[in-house]
């Protein structure tokens, strides 16, 4: 039988989905440990090469969106912030109706 190979990505992407569980089991100070026996008994299930790398494909894109929305309220936030600026110091005027 032919052994399924875990794509780097299916992992990571499976393990960040998995956080909470080790953020709520780690320990130490500086930096934080997670327990081997979290490790050990957290069941990654072995899907087919061309499952993982489906599943890779779409979160990767998800993520790309999610960056690209990011970046675009940073911009907007900027925007903002030098429009309220200009208003602020009367650079820019606003006509207010009566």
């Amino acid at each position: 039988k032919k052994q399924t190979q875990l794509d780097n990505l299916f992992v990571f992407y499976y393990l960040q989905y998995n956080y909470p569980l080790f953020r709520d089991t780690r320990y130490g100070t500086g930096i934080p440990h997670v327990d081997k026996y979290v490790l050990k008994n957290l069941q990654t299930p072995i899907l087919p090469e061309h499952e993982q790398q489906k599943i890779v494909s779409i979160l990767s894109n998800v993520d790309t969106q999610m960056q690209q929305h990011k970046n675009e309220k940073a911009l907007l936030g900027r925007i903002k912030k030098g429009l309220m600026q200009q208003l602020l110091t009367g650079q820019r005027r606003v006509k207010v109706g009566v």
